[in-house]
């Protein structure tokens, strides 16, 4: 597993970082990090699909996007990460939210839970981190099959393929001709900020 998956990696930048800065890039300025935060939470409440909504959430890190989650009026709200230092800032993040629960997690390895568990499962700029495509496929499969209605999934970056020792930026169209592979159709696009995307899947 390289460094930007491990365990390790995301224990320490939970505990050295703050604020955003523990999941965002840190060499944004705190404002510009406030901005894109509000304009993730902006393009989610748009889509209008969370209240009364199971959701899982994938590579939940903090907590930030779970308690807008969970404002935006999920009726539950599962947190995976592979990070437990991750996973104490999100709970103590969402502590206000008595339908919240927490669970350490390896996505790469599967998630832990039955078909169709939760009615939507969610990610941002998580899958960016998996840099093997056979891990990548694996997870939006998972992704997919625990889920029963909706697979959300936020894109940043430009729409190409690029490569670094932390990332692995991948096309719209992979994700959505691996979704559509699972049984999941792009039902909806809708572009935030810059090369940002957030994008609704359903299930046929």
């Amino acid at each position: 597993m390289s460094k930007g998956l491990s365990k390790e990696y995301w224990d320490e930048q939970a505990i050295a970082e703050e604020g955003h800065s523990k999941v965002m890039n840190r060499g944004w300025l705190p404002h510009h990090q406030q901005k894109m935060h509000e304009e993730q939470v902006a393009a989610i409440e748009a889509l209008n699909i969370i209240s009364g909504m199971t959701v899982l959430d994938i590579g939940c890190g903090s907590g930030r996007l779970s308690k807008e989650l969970l404002k935006l009026g999920a009726t539950s709200l599962h947190g995976l990460d592979i990070s437990t230092e991750m996973l104490d800032f999100a709970q103590e993040e969402c502590q206000e939210f008595t339908n919240a629960t927490w669970e350490p997690c390896d996505l790469t390895q599967g998630i832990p839970h039955e078909d169709g568990a939760f009615d939507v499962t969610f990610e941002w700029s998580v899958l960016l981190h998996i840099l093997e495509d056979e891990h990548f496929e694996s997870i939006l499969g998972e992704m997919a099959r625990v889920a029963s209605k909706y697979v959300i999934l936020g894109m940043d970056g430009p729409d190409v393929m690029q490569e670094t020792a932390y990332y692995k930026r991948r096309t719209r169209k992979y994700h959505i001709q691996t979704l559509e592979n699972v049984g999941y159709n792009l039902i909806s696009q809708r572009d935030v900020s810059g090369s940002l995307v957030l994008a609704v899947f359903e299930k046929r």
